[in-house]
Formats: structure tokens, C-alpha cells, sequence
């Protein structure tokens, strides 16, 4: 199947050039202005005119879609085969699967041939696909929008910072393409690009999971979810962790009595990596499961994460 980093990679790297084409529009526009006033109404503006770019928006809108078809496909063939319709994924993955062809996982076929290969296999109907594909438009516009606010906000947080240390627009803008300073969005430092399409990616792979969990086939063969969280520091002895995964980490539900348990379906921060996975009644004792009610206040997502994961931004 691939996985959701891979799959993040994959339109990291396609979306890379447009968001450095914005990163040296916004230096360009802070070298013109006068001072940090005119610098923040044309940041304004500029978030405006990007607000709809079609080469990010369609990134988006790519990204989130295999993802949300990636995640079901995971559930039905990969974690829950009993619950499998009978077709095999593409031949391309059964031929690399079988060694007798290049290695090519679900999450890497071309997009096209994705969308064929997931209808093919009948886990959704018709009209819940065209559901998928409105709801991951929709999804990139408003993911469009909000990167571009955020960029806007770090760039003006940046100026602020550059005038107090005594520095120019100039110079806070010559440091920007030079790589001095960083928005997070050049080859150097991607972490912002990371960031938009992790989150969406981990959103949309999460609602794609959550749509094929509750069908009744699967319902029925596993009816438990389970949080596993990656527990792990920092070099300098730090949690890398954070508290919220380190208290999910091992819970339980029951979802035939627990609907509440869709709170807590990962991701339930930024750049969360805990994952969720399905179990059977002979994996689970009465001891281990946990009522969604009784989560404290240690392991509640953040927003805006404390719902369950939908494939629609609202």
C-alpha cells in the first residue's frame, strides 16, 4: 500500500516549486515597502491574489484524495482482508509484491490509475466516491486559504522580529532569499510545505480509515480500535513524544458501545504520529478497554483536531 509519509513526499516535492515562488514574492513585496505597515497590506494582498493558486490547490486536492483512498484501501485489504472484495489492487503492486516487477506501492501509482484501481474494487459506491472527490476539493481551497494566512502571519511575525533586532525591510528581505531567515518554504528548509501537506495528508488518511471502520463488515470482524503511539525523544533527552500521544498511547475502545472514540482517531495535534489499529474480540481483554468519556484531560486532541476525521475542511 505505501504509506502516509510516502504519499506526503510525493506531493511535497510536487508542490515545492509554487511555494517557493511565494516565499521570493513575499520577500520582493517586504524589499518594496516602506515600512511595516505597507509591508502588512501587501502581505494582505498577496494572500488574497494566492489564496486560490491552482498549482497548490490541485496538489492539495491530490494529496488529499489518495490519501483518503489509501487509508480505506488499508482497512479492507491490508488490516482487515476478511473484510477484502475478492479483486486485486493494481497489477503493477501485485507484480512488484510478487517480485516480478518495479516497486510500485497504491499510494505511487499514478493518480488516474489510483482512482480506477480504488473503484474497482467496490468498497464505496458511486455517489460515496463523488462525496470523496467534492469533499477533497473543498478541502483544498480552505487548506489553500489557510496556507496562505499562516505564511502572511509568519512573514509579518518575521518583519516585527527583524525591526526590533535593528534590521531593515531590505535586509529582512535579502535574509529571506539568502536563507539567513527561513519561512519554511525553500529547498533548504521545507518544514511549512511539511507541515500543510502531513496535516492534510494524516486528516485525509484518517477519514478514508474511519469511513471503511464503520461498514458493517468490518464492524463486525474487528470491533475494537486501539491507539499506538511512536514513543520516542529528542537527542537532548526530551520527549519527542508529546503528552497527548504518550496518554493515548495502549488505549482501547469498544466502538459497538463507545461512539465517542472517533474523538480521538489520530492526528490529534500537528505533525501527529500515532496510528490506530483494528482488533478482534480474541485480542482484547475486558481490562484493556477504556470508554471515551473517561479520557482525561492529558490526552485530549488539540483543536483543531477534537473531532473525528473528516475528508471536508469546515
Amino acid at each position: 500500500m505505501g504509506t502516509e509519509d510516502d504519499l506526503g513526499d510525493r506531493y511535497i516535492a510536487e508542490a515545492a516549486p509554487s511555494f517557493a515562488a511565494w516565499g521570493d514574492d513575499i520577500a520582493k513585496r517586504i524589499a518594496r515597502a516602506g515600512n511595516a505597515e505597507a509591508a502588512q497590506a501587501s502581505l494582505a494582498a498577496w494572500a488574497q491574489d494566492v489564496a486560490k493558486d491552482p498549482a497548490i490547490v490541485e496538489s492539495i486536492y491530490r494529496a488529499s484524495l489518495m490519501a483518503a483512498m489509501g487509508g480505506g484501501l488499508h482497512v479492507r485489504t491490508v488490516e482487515v482482508p476478511e473484510a477484502a472484495t475478492q479483486r486485486a489492487l493494481s497489477r503493477r503492486v501485485v507484480l512488484a509484491a510478487d517480485g516480478g516487477g518495479p516497486d510500485v506501492s497504491f499510494v505511487r501509482l499514478p493518480f488516474d490509475e489510483a482512482i480506477a484501481d480504488f473503484l474497482a474494487r467496490q468498497i464505496v459506491t458511486p455517489q460515496e466516491f463523488a462525496a470523496m472527490y467534492a469533499a477533497a476539493r473543498q478541502r483544498a481551497f480552505t487548506a489553500a486559504g489557510l496556507a496562505t494566512d499562516a505564511l502572511r502571519e509568519e512573514a509579518y511575525r518575521g518583519i516585527l522580529a527583524a525591526l526590533e533586532e535593528g534590521s531593515t525591510l531590505r535586509d529582512f528581505a535579502a535574509e529571506l532569499r539568502s536563507g539567513e531567515r527561513s519561512l519554511g518554504v525553500t529547498p533548504a528548509d521545507p518544514s511549512y510545505i511539511e507541515t500543510v501537506f502531513r496535516t492534510n495528508v494524516a486528516s485525509a488518511y484518517g477519514a478514508g480509515r474511519l469511513q471503511q471502520m464503520q461498514t458493517p463488515e468490518v464492524m463486525a470482524a474487528r470491533p475494537f480500535v486501539q491507539l499506538r503511539a511512536i514513543i520516542d525523544r529528542k537527542p537532548d533527552g526530551s520527549w519527542r513524544t508529546t503528552e497527548i500521544c504518550r496518554y493515548l498511547n495502549g488505549l482501547t475502545f469498544d466502538r459497538r458501545t463507545d461512539p465517542g472514540y472517533v474523538r480521538f482517531l489520530p492526528p490529534n495535534h500537528y505533525n501527529c504520529r500515532t496510528n490506530s489499529v483494528l482488533l478482534g474480540p480474541r485480542s482484547v481483554s475486558p481490562s484493556q478497554i477504556i470508554r471515551s468519556e473517561d479520557v482525561d484531560q492529558r490526552g485530549q486532541p488539540q483543536p483543531p483536531f477534537d473531532t473525528k476525521p473528516e475528508l471536508a475542511l469546515t
